[in-house]
């Protein structure tokens, strides 16, 4: 099955895509715990507009397919209230374009009011170049938009939810997504 935004790469517009505008329209709509997420590619949520910033090539000019540590930072979302912040997750990245970008002025409102959500760091928590594996700004992995239901990440958490493929801490943002939701149904 091809997804509407497999045509979609850095310097294309997600907004032209098939399901842009309709994608565009959906995030913005429902409860607190209506969420979207397209945790293969990062690149059309920045592209339509939904959130800030672009994703350019790998600092290294190299596709980077690894296990890496993810640091759960402030801020409210669907996608990681039941991640405690400080607390490390072992998610694996596997892209050749995941270097987030934003200028400084996009980045300090990221930080100042809690966008940023998920930070590259080493097994410790600590941020450092070492453990930035593209490039990114301040070693953002992940960031929401204002409301927190629109989550943008290029670690792929569906690729760490079985013990058998290397671990299951992808499983976490899943969980409590589902948990969100399900105390707004209730």
């Amino acid at each position: 099955m091809d997804w509407p935004f497999d045509g979609v790469k850095p310097g294309c517009s997600g907004s032209t895509s098939p399901c842009g505008p309709d994608c565009a329209f959906l995030a913005p709509c429902g409860g607190e715990a209506s969420a979207f997420l397209f945790p293969t590619e990062r690149e059309p949520l920045c592209e339509s507009g939904l959130l800030p910033g672009a994703l350019i090539r790998n600092d290294s000019l190299q596709f980077r397919c690894e296990w890496t540590w993810l640091r759960r930072e402030g801020g409210q979302s669907p996608w990681a209230n039941g991640i405690r912040e400080g607390e490390v997750l072992r998610v694996p990245i596997s892209h050749g374009d995941g270097n987030y970008y934003a200028d400084e002025s996009t980045l300090d409102e990221l930080e100042r009011s809690g966008r940023v959500i998920f930070r590259y760091c080493d097994a410790a928590g600590e941020p450092t170049a070492r453990s930035n594996p593209n490039g990114s700004a301040h070693n953002i992995a992940g960031i929401i938009n204002k409301r927190g239901n629109v989550l943008g990440m290029m670690p792929h958490p569906e690729r760490a939810g079985e013990a058998l493929v290397g671990g299951v801490d992808g499983n976490r943002i899943w969980e409590s997504l589902i948990r969100e939701s399900l105390a707004v149904v209730r």
